[in-house]
């Protein structure tokens, strides 16, 4: 059977990026984004200078888009939701728009396996992977491999990450062999996700941080 991560650490981080953000949307001068944690760096890129130039807070509450999802349905005060699942986007049956796409590869150290089947065959040891039943990241990953026949072999040496940060984290900081994580869609690539912007309130300021995140990659 897969192990759940049991580390400290981790698990303090898990609580964090899952932890449902402090106060209330539509609290004057914040705004508050529920962001796939495979997305949040993008985000924060292009949500740059955005506190500055409009003097309104970010409130970035970070994790897997199944999570966040349940979370919005039972009343979370969220302003945007960025989902890398579209069908979880459209259940909320409000305005989304497809802002960018991301790719998931088998990051082995700093390298980026080219066939997947190969290198896992070659390299011992646990391999992180985001929890398939909430986050979009793990679920690519994990059709991708059934589609090549690796996933029954592969399964007893699955370690599960809350979302898809959690996972490349766990390789960035050597606790696993390698992980199914966020790649470089130009370099080699197992499996893509789309991300979607769904906007939550109609506030003119929440409008315009929904521009800025919709825009092109920089």
């Amino acid at each position: 059977m897969a192990r759940w991560v049991k580390r400290a650490g981790i698990g303090f981080l898990a609580l964090w990026l899952a932890w449902p953000a402090a106060g209330h949307a539509g609290t004057a001068g914040t705004i508050t984004v529920a962001v796939a944690s495979s997305f949040y760096p993008e985000a924060r890129a292009r949500a740059s200078g955005f506190e500055q130039e409009r003097h309104e807070r970010v409130r970035w509450v970070v994790g897997s888009s199944g999570r966040l999802y349940e979370q919005i349905r039972r009343g979370a005060p969220f302003d945007l939701f960025i989902s890398a699942d579209a069908r979880l986007a459209r259940r909320l049956h409000r305005p989304v728009r497809r802002i960018a796409r991301g790719c998931v590869g088998l990051r082995l150290g700093n390298e980026v396996a080219t066939d997947v089947r190969e290198a896992l065959a070659a390299r011992p040891g646990r391999i992180a992977i985001a929890d398939p039943r909430v986050a979009p990241m793990g679920a690519s990953a994990r059709d991708a491999l059934a589609r090549l026949g690796a996933w029954p072999r592969l399964r007893p040496r699955l370690v599960y990450a809350r979302n898809a940060l959690q996972a490349r984290l766990m390789v960035e900081h050597g606790l696993v062999a390698g992980g199914f994580v966020s790649v470089d869609c130009e370099g080699p690539h197992l499996a893509e996700v789309h991300y979607t912007l769904v906007n939550l309130s109609d506030a003119p300021a929440v409008a315009a941080l929904g521009a800025r995140l919709a825009e092109d990659a920089r």
